[in-house]
């Protein structure tokens, strides 16, 4: 990754971003309720493209990423923690996939932060909201609830 700045494309303005630890992607939350995924292009460019976008999501405050499990995390003014899968399609392109919702707040607060918990068997996730709320997730136990 080049030290000298890069352009981008994104039309709105960005809430949130993470980069993976090789620099080659990048995923954005914009102020319009967009989750935006991008690439960097080949060199001798330091410029990203944008490669997949997600459904508007009630406004994004905040997102993570667990790059290594291909998973991204926004967290959205409904109170609603959203996670999406970074797949490569037959392609060869990255998409976007849902995967799972988490609505666990009591009263309806934006989400204004969400880390992944490093863990070796399970895909954790913490959320806080704006009253000062913090929640812990097993991404996979709501993934399994939400298909029953």
């Amino acid at each position: 990754m080049s030290s000298a700045a890069s352009s981008s494309p994104l039309s709105s303005r960005v809430r949130s971003i993470s980069l993976s630890p090789d620099g080659q992607r990048l995923a954005a939350a914009l102020a319009d309720g967009t989750l935006q995924l991008l690439q960097q292009q080949p060199p001798p460019s330091s410029d990203y493209s944008i490669v997949a976008s997600q459904w508007k999501l009630n406004p994004v405050h905040c997102l993570a990423a667990d790059w290594a499990r291909g998973l991204v995390a926004a967290g959205c003014g409904d109170g609603a923690v959203r996670v999406v899968a970074v797949d490569r399609e037959d392609s060869g392109l990255l998409s976007l996939q849902p995967q799972c919702q988490a609505d666990g707040f009591d009263v309806v607060e934006a989400v204004t932060a969400v880390a992944f918990v490093p863990h070796a068997t399970r895909t954790l996730l913490l959320s806080a909201g704006c009253q000062g709320s913090i929640l812990l997730w097993d991404v996979h136990l709501q993934q399994q609830q939400q298909q029953q």
